[in-house]
C-alpha cells in the first residue's frame, strides 16, 4: 500500500539522517583530533628546536669558557704543562645570566659558590644585589682584600 511505502521511505530517510549525523559527528571528532595532532606536532618541533638551540648554546659557552680560561692563564703568565694535569690557574663559571645547566662538564650556577667566601666576597663587590651580608657571613674561608674590583 501507499501508506506502507511512505512509512518505509520515512524510516529509510530517518535511518539515513541518523547515519549522516553520526558520520558528521565522527568527522568532526576526527577533524578535532587531526587539529590537535597537528598542534602537538608543531609543539614537538618547537621543543626539538629549543633543545637543539640549548645544546648549541651550551657548546658555544663551553668553547668561550675554554678560550677565557686559556686567556686568563696566559694573562697571569701561567702555563699548563700537562693536558688535563694540575691547573696553574682555575677559572670557574659562576653565573651566566639566567642560564642553568646540571651537565657534569658545565654546571651553572656553580654548585658550591654559595659556600665559598673567596668566591662570594668579590661577587658581592661586583653585584651586591646577589650576595647579602648574611649569605657572606655563612660562607666558609678567609679573604684577604688586596684591591677593590670597582
Amino acid at each position: 500500500s501507499a501508506d506502507e511505502r511512505v512509512r518505509a521511505l520515512l524510516s529509510t530517510h530517518e535511518q539515513l539522517a541518523a547515519a549522516h549525523a553520526a558520520h558528521a559527528a565522527s568527522s568532526n571528532e576526527a577533524g578535532r583530533l587531526a587539529a590537535e595532532l597537528a598542534a602537538t606536532g608543531r609543539e614537538l618541533a618547537a621543543a626539538r628546536a629549543d633543545i637543539n638551540n640549548a645544546r648549541s648554546a651550551a657548546v658555544d659557552a663551553e668553547k668561550r669558557v675554554a678560550v677565557l680560561e686559556a686567556a686568563a692563564e696566559a694573562a697571569a703568565e701561567r702555563v699548563r704543562d700537562v693536558r688535563w694535569g694540575p691547573r696553574t690557574l682555575d677559572v670557574d663559571l659562576l653565573l651566566l645570566g639566567d642560564y642553568e645547566s646540571d651537565d657534569p662538564e658545565l654546571t651553572v650556577p656553580h654548585p658550591r659558590m654559595w659556600e665559598r667566601r673567596f668566591v662570594l666576597a668579590p661577587l658581592a663587590e661586583l653585584r651586591p644585589d646577589l650576595v647579602s651580608e648574611e649569605v657572606l657571613a655563612l660562607a666558609s674561608g678567609d679573604v684577604r682584600v688586596i684591591t677593590t674590583l670597582n
